[in-house]
């Protein structure tokens, strides 16, 4: 009988003990991380060769085994060059800002101009789409954008 007191008294004082440990409170479990969502790329930042793409008159794509790249910056902006010495041909961008920012709306002029006369002139209201490896991406929309070499 003292055996089994001994081992009820043991069980006792053993729930006693554990009963005045302080219970650590329960971690709330945070919760699983959301990571953002990659923005799908503007296709048009897939070309990377400088040029001006569905404009007026026609592309006007760089080659480098032909063309010169130019730009000229004066104090109210620049302008951006493609000049084909073979064909007496240049196409310029005009009036942009000294600096450019991705999201900001630029309005310059568009012209081509072939043996000394200008054949194409208009103005381009852009959006700044990227700026990336020294290039700037004008965009106005899906089919009329511009690639510029900064």
């Amino acid at each position: 009988m003292n055996l089994r007191r001994f081992i009820s008294v043991s069980l006792l004082a053993a729930a006693l003990v554990c009963s005045c440990i302080p219970k650590t409170p329960d971690r709330p479990t945070p919760p699983a991380p959301n990571p953002p969502v990659p923005e799908d790329p503007d296709p048009i930042t897939m070309i990377t060769t400088p040029g001006a793409y569905g404009v007026e008159g026609g592309d006007v794509i760089y080659d480098i085994s032909t063309d010169q790249l130019s730009v000229l910056e004066y104090s109210g902006g620049c302008s951006y060059r493609i000049y084909n010495p073979g064909k007496l041909s240049v196409i310029s961008v005009s009036g942009l800002p000294r600096v450019l920012k991705v999201g900001q709306k630029v309005s310059f002029l568009y012209r081509v101009q072939e043996q000394g006369h200008s054949v194409v002139t208009t103005t381009y209201n852009m959006t700044v789409l990227q700026l990336k490896d020294g290039k700037a991406w004008l965009k106005q929309d899906d089919s009329t954008f511009f690639v510029i070499a900064l």
